[in-house]
């Protein structure tokens, strides 16, 4: 049986960008990683990602929790150096 931590390697995404994906999209983990492995493939995919992530921030400004605000800005800094938003899609 493939373990969780299996498909997020394949997936070629850390965990917590994997986690923050799958509470931004309300589904599973093991689904997050699927959606993030063809997402990553196409510069259109990461600029969506990127925009998730965009879109968490403005929602949790929005409702004033600045808690998960610096945490989703912290995820989106590290995904942005992993995966630049891209100029052109």
């Amino acid at each position: 049986m493939v373990t969780l931590q299996e498909i997020i390697d394949f997936a070629e995404i850390e965990r917590g960008h994997l986690e923050a994906i799958a509470e931004l999209e309300h589904i599973p983990e093991v689904v997050a990683a699927e959606l993030a492995y063809q997402m990553i493939r196409t510069p259109q995919g990461i600029y969506q990602l990127h925009n998730l992530f965009l879109d968490a921030i403005e929602q949790a400004e929005y409702a004033g929790s600045r808690d998960k605000v610096r945490r989703v800005e912290a995820m989106y800094r590290d995904f942005s150096r992993r995966f630049p938003k891209p100029r052109v899609i």
